[in-house]
C-alpha cells in the first residue's frame, strides 16, 4: 500500500515552533548543568577545606572529577541533539518556496562566522572544569601529607 501524505504549511510551522521550544529547553538545561556542576563541586571542596582531618577527605576530593565527567557527557549529548535540530531547521528554512536566499534565522546563523562562540565557550568551560577537578585533589593531598 503506497500512501502519500500531503502536509500543509501549518504542519511545518507547528513543527518548527515545537523544535525551537525543544532547542530552548536544551539550552536552558546545559546552562543548568554548568551551574549545578559548579555548585556541587564547590560545595564538596568547601567541605573538604573545613574538614581536612575527616577519614572521607581523600575520597571526597576526587568525587568532583566523576561529577564533572558525568555532567559534561550529558551536556555534550544535549549539544549533539541541539545541533541536529539546528541542521533540520536550516533544511526546513531552505525548502520554503519563494523565500529570499538570505532570509531565515538558521540560514543566517550558518553564515555567521561567530556561530561557534557558544559551543566553543561551553567546550572550554567543561575542559577547564575537568582539568581543575583533576588538579585540586593533588593540591589537597599534598597539603595534607606535608
Amino acid at each position: 500500500m503506497d500512501t502519500k501524505i500531503n502536509h500543509s504549511p501549518e504542519y511545518f510551522l507547528n513543527e518548527e515552533e515545537y523544535l525551537r521550544k525543544i532547542y530552548e529547553e536544551f539550552r536552558k538545561e546545559t546552562k543548568a548543568l554548568e551551574k549545578y556542576t559548579l555548585l556541587i563541586i564547590s560545595g564538596i571542596w568547601s567541605w573538604c577545606v573545613a574538614n581536612n582531618t575527616s577519614q572521607f577527605f581523600y575520597y571526597l576530593t576526587w568525587l568532583p572529577i566523576i561529577i564533572v565527567n558525568i555532567m559534561g557527557i550529558r551536556a555534550f549529548g544535549i549539544y549533539m541533539q541541539m545541533r541536529t535540530i539546528k541542521k533540520y531547521l536550516f533544511i526546513l528554512e531552505s525548502s520554503i518556496d519563494g523565500m529570499p536566499k538570505e532570509l531565515g534565522w538558521e540560514k543566517y546563523l550558518m553564515s555567521d562566522p561567530l556561530r561557534a562562540i557558544w559551543p566553543l565557550t561551553a567546550f572550554v568551560f567543561w575542559i577547564t572544569i575537568n582539568i581543575v577537578s583533576i588538579i585540586v585533589p593533588f593540591i589537597y593531598s599534598n597539603n595534607i601529607i606535608q
